[in-house]
C-alpha cells in the first residue's frame, strides 16, 4: 500500500479535528503536533500530524487510491523512523488561540513557515 503526501497536512490535522468536533465526539485528548523535519536527502521540511495521548498515537493523513486517507500508527514507532529536528505541540486551548490570531491552521511559528515557503515538494 502506497501512501502519498497530501502536502497540506496542517490543514489536514486540524480538519480532523473539526470533524471529531462535527460529530460531537471528544477530541481535547489530541495534540497538534508541528515539527522542523529532515528527509533522506538531508532536506528540511515542515510537517504536521496529531498526537493522541490517549493510546500514544499519532493520527496524519495521506493520498490512497486517489482519496486522502487519515492514518492512525504507534507514536514511538512512527517518532523512530523520522528525523525530528523541532517539534512544537499545542493542546486544544492553544490550537483555538492559535488559530484565532493568526487565521490560519499553520504552521504558526515564523521558523516552521519559512520552510513551507520553499515550495509543496518540502510542504508535506
Amino acid at each position: 500500500m502506497e501512501v502519498l503526501p497530501t502536502h497540506t497536512c496542517f490543514d489536514d490535522a486540524l480538519e480532523f479535528l473539526e470533524d471529531l468536533a462535527r460529530r460531537e465526539e471528544p477530541f481535547t485528548h489530541f495534540r497538534v503536533v508541528h515539527a522542523l523535519l529532515k528527509n533522506p536527502e538531508s532536506e528540511v521540511y515542515a510537517h504536521a500530524w496529531l498526537l493522541n495521548t490517549a493510546n500514544n498515537t499519532v493520527v496524519f493523513a495521506g493520498i490512497y487510491d486517489n482519496e486522502k486517507i487519515y492514518i492512525e500508527a504507534d507514536a514511538d514507532e512512527y517518532y523512530s523512523k523520522i528525523d525530528i529536528l523541532d517539534m512544537t505541540q499545542y493542546d486544544s486551548v492553544e490550537i483555538c488561540e492559535m488559530n484565532h490570531l493568526y487565521g490560519t491552521y499553520g504552521p504558526w511559528k515564523t521558523q516552521y513557515l519559512e520552510y513551507c515557503r520553499q515550495g509543496d515538494s518540502q510542504h508535506v
